[in-house]
């Protein structure tokens, strides 16, 4: 009987142990992010990559009769103390009214602290352009001023560009 004890046991742990293709691949990572911006004050994002690079979803509500939804890449560097650079592209939809779409891309920054193994707080700043298709009004997106607007004077759509901020916690 022990013989066949220890050949289960070896044969267990040679089923366990991680072939070749597993041990060439980094290690993936999966985290969450809940933060507040200027564009809504709840966010949720779920960030999935290696230790280098990651991809997220987001959604975001709150403010305006409106919700954000969208996706992106980013960039992150360091352990404790990190920063990440984030690439985004989401809708801005409208909740009232003829529901209006428009469209967001953002670059973001922002150096988190890792508080525990598995909690993080974060901020930075971000830049955002907004575009509005004709015959629409321009949606306002952000609790900030834009610093740039550019609309025809008749019709809609447009273009409005502005600095905005995000903090968070990290799952």
């Amino acid at each position: 009987m022990k013989p066949i004890a220890l050949a289960a046991l070896v044969v267990a742990s040679a089923a366990r142990a991680e072939s070749p293709i597993e041990r060439a691949l980094p290690d993936l990572e999966v985290h969450a992010n809940v933060f507040a911006t200027d564009i809504q004050p709840v966010n949720l994002e779920i960030m999935a990559g290696t230790k280098l690079l990651h991809l997220f979803l987001n959604v975001g509500a709150g403010r305006s009769s409106a919700f954000i939804a969208g996706g992106g890449l980013g960039v992150h560097l360091g352990d404790r103390l990190w920063f990440d650079a984030d690439a985004s592209c989401s809708i801005y939809q409208a909740l009232t009214g003829l529901q209006e779409t428009d469209l967001i891309m953002g670059l973001r920054g922002s150096v988190g602290v890792q508080l525990h193994p598995r909690v993080s707080v974060f901020m930075g700043p971000a830049a955002y352009t907004e575009l509005s298709f004709a015959p629409n009004q321009i949606l306002h997106a952000s609790a900030l001023a834009p610093v740039v607007l550019l609309a025809p004077p008749t019709g809609g759509g447009g273009w409005q560009f502005w600095a905005g901020l995000q903090a968070g916690v990290r799952l």
